[in-house]
């Protein structure tokens, strides 16, 4: 007998929406105001950054400052660009509301993200997807990775039997230490290794989701 799970916890960027073009506008409004910085963001560089952590974006797209003004630098950009997409909001992946609004009838939803505080909350808010989740938890606001993160999730409403949906290896290793099974979103923006579950498209979601209640013990 198929024994349901008791939770489904998702990455935000690359697995629900795309915001990455109206993230670069933000982004190069902010560093017009920086004279030290002289290069203009794309999609292509936003995508590659989305999943890390400040220090690590601070290093991969401002080598040139000191580590403490990169930091510093990338801490602001994300902080305005939370305030731009409540106002533009992102781009939604194709059958995300109906997928999630099904889901939520049945399952527990959580995201986890390694954003800053108020990134979610603005997927959130302009998409009006709040209600389709029970909670949310973003790296700024533990200052943790998502490893931690998902299991601290598990650990506050008791999961035992849930999964991460994701889109990079971040996000497989985040939930192999948590041990619990990926899924992989194949649409998204990283590249992950044999992963065990592909998800091809986000509305197979609920489908996928009978089959490995299927196999889990």
């Amino acid at each position: 007998m198929r024994k349901k799970l008791d939770g489904i916890l998702f990455d935000l960027d690359g697995t629900l929406w795309d915001s990455s073009r109206q993230v670069a506008v933000s982004w190069n409004e902010t560093l017009k105001r920086y004279p030290k910085v002289h290069r203009e963001l794309d999609e292509r560089d936003i995508r590659g950054i989305m999943g890390l952590q400040v220090p690590e974006i601070a290093g991969k797209l401002f080598p040139d400052l000191d580590r403490s003004e990169s930091v510093e630098l990338v801490t602001k950009c994300c902080r305005e660009e939370c305030a731009h997409l409540v106002r533009t909001g992102g781009v939604l992946f194709e059958g995300l509301k109906e997928t999630l609004e099904h889901l939520s009838q049945e399952y527990p939803l959580f995201i986890i993200s390694n954003c800053l505080e108020g990134y979610i909350e603005s997927f959130l808010e302009y998409h009006k997807t709040a209600s389709y989740f029970q909670d949310f938890l973003a790296a700024g606001a533990t200052g943790k990775g998502k490893a931690y993160n998902i299991k601290k999730m598990m650990e506050q409403y008791t999961l035992q039997r849930c999964i991460y949906v994701g889109d990079t290896a971040g996000d497989q290793q985040a939930a192999k230490e948590a041990g619990i099974p990926f899924v992989y979103a194949v649409y998204g923006f990283g590249t992950v290794h044999a992963p065990c579950h592909k998800l091809e498209k986000f509305s197979d979601l609920p489908d996928l989701i009978k089959r490995i209640e299927e196999i889990m013990k």
